[in-house]
C-alpha cells in the first residue's frame, strides 16, 4: 500500500444543517495529502440547508430519497474510488491527525477495520453526557483487537467491504455490530485508543437516553439475529432478558406474596432488580478505577436496561402482528 493510501471519507447525512459546516471544515484541516483524498456526502432526503453547506464546502454530493443509514453509506462506497474507506457521521468533528493515527494500523495485512476513540465536545455536559463519555473512554483503555467499532466513524479496506458486501441495508441500528463481525471473518478491527473524534450530537436528559437505547435496542436484536451469536455479545443478549423476566414476574409475585405471604420471594425478585444494574456499576468503576459519578452511573444503566427491557417486548409484540397477518393473507 501506497505511503498515502488514496481516502474516501463517506458522511451520510439528514437534515445537518447544523453540524455539516463544523464537521466538513474540520476534514478540510486535516494533515493529510489532499490529493489522496475525496469528501462524499450522502444525502439522505435532507429538506434543509445541507445540500448547500455541502456544496460550498467543495464536498462531493450524492443526493438519495430518504433511506436507512447503512444503504446511504452503501451507496457513498459506489460512487468512491479510495483504498480505504472512512465512514464518518455527520454530527463528528475530527483531529487534524485522524487520519494518520487511523492509517497507521493499516501497514499489516491482516487488519479489516480500524476506529478512534470518541471524545466530548466543548461546554457544559449534563450527567447523562459526563456517564456516557465516561464509560466510552473507559471500555477500551489501551489500542487493541476488538469484535466491534462504532458506525460514528469506522474505516476499513475496500476489497474487505465488497468482499462482505457492505452494511446490512434491512438494519436500522445495530449495523456496525453486524459489520464487526462479519469483518472479523475474514481480518481484524483495531480500536486506537490514541486518536478521538469528538462526538455533538449525544441524549442530553434521562428521557433522551431512554429513547435512544430503545430505538437501538430493537435495531440491535435484529443485528444478532442476523448472524451467529459472538461470546463478545452474549451479557448485551441475555442481561436485558434476564433484566426483563424480573419485571415482567415481579406484579405476580408481589400479588402472591399477600395470599401465600411469599414475602422472600418478592424481596428476592426486588433486589435482584435494584442489584442488576449496581453490578454494572461496580463494573464500569472497576474498569476506571474511580470511584465517581457512582450514583449518576447506577441511573444510566438502570435507564438503559429498562429501555432495552421495552425494546424486547415491543419487538416480540412486531413479531407476533406480523406472524398473524401473514397467516391471515390468502395463498
Amino acid at each position: 500500500m501506497y505511503k498515502y493510501p488514496f481516502v474516501s471519507i463517506i458522511i451520510p447525512a439528514l437534515n445537518e444543517e447544523q453540524y455539516i459546516d463544523k464537521v466538513l471544515k474540520s476534514v478540510a484541516n486535516l494533515n493529510y495529502p489532499k490529493e489522496r483524498m475525496e469528501v462524499i456526502v450522502v444525502d439522505n432526503g435532507s429538506t434543509d440547508s445541507t445540500i448547500a453547506i455541502t456544496e460550498s464546502n467543495k464536498a462531493k454530493v450524492v443526493r438519495c430519497r430518504k433511506q436507512s443509514i447503512s444503504a446511504a453509506r452503501n451507496l457513498g462506497v459506489k460512487h468512491s474510488v479510495g483504498d480505504i474507506i472512512a465512514f464518518l457521521d455527520a454530527d463528528c468533528l475530527v483531529p487534524e491527525d485522524w487520519l494518520t493515527g487511523i492509517l497507521k494500523h493499516f501497514s499489516r495485512d491482516d487488519v479489516g477495520g480500524v476506529g478512534p476513540a470518541i471524545a466530548p465536545p466543548c461546554g457544559n455536559l449534563t450527567w447523562v453526557e459526563k456517564v456516557f463519555f465516561y464509560i466510552a473512554r473507559y471500555k477500551y483503555k489501551k489500542t487493541k483487537c476488538v469484535a466491534t467499532l462504532s458506525s460514528f466513524n469506522i474505516n476499513i479496506r475496500r476489497n474487505i467491504f465488497d468482499q462482505i458486501g457492505g452494511f446490512n441495508e434491512n438494519l436500522t441500528t445495530g449495523e456496525d455490530s453486524d459489520l464487526g463481525y462479519r469483518v472479523n471473518q475474514v481480518g481484524k478491527l483495531v480500536y486506537e485508543s490514541q486518536t478521538a473524534v469528538v462526538h455533538l450530537r449525544n441524549p442530553r436528559t434521562a428521557k433522551e437516553l431512554f429513547l435512544k437505547e430503545l430505538w437501538r435496542g430493537q435495531g440491535n436484536i435484529k443485528s444478532f439475529l442476523s448472524h451467529r451469536l459472538d461470546k463478545s455479545e452474549i451479557p448485551g443478549v441475555i442481561v436485558p432478558i434476564f433484566y426483563l423476566t424480573l419485571i415482567l414476574i415481579l406484579p405476580f409475585v408481589f400479588i402472591i406474596s399477600f395470599f401465600d405471604l411469599a414475602l422472600e420471594v418478592l424481596i428476592g425478585t426486588s433486589f435482584l432488580l435494584l442489584a442488576l444494574p449496581f453490578l454494572m456499576t461496580i463494573r464500569t468503576c472497576l474498569s476506571s478505577r474511580k470511584l465517581i459519578l457512582v450514583p449518576q452511573i447506577y441511573a444510566y444503566h438502570t435507564i438503559c436496561l429498562l429501555a432495552k427491557a421495552v425494546s424486547l417486548i415491543l419487538h416480540t409484540k412486531r413479531r407476533s402482528h406480523s406472524t398473524i397477518r401473514c397467516r391471515c393473507l390468502p395463498n
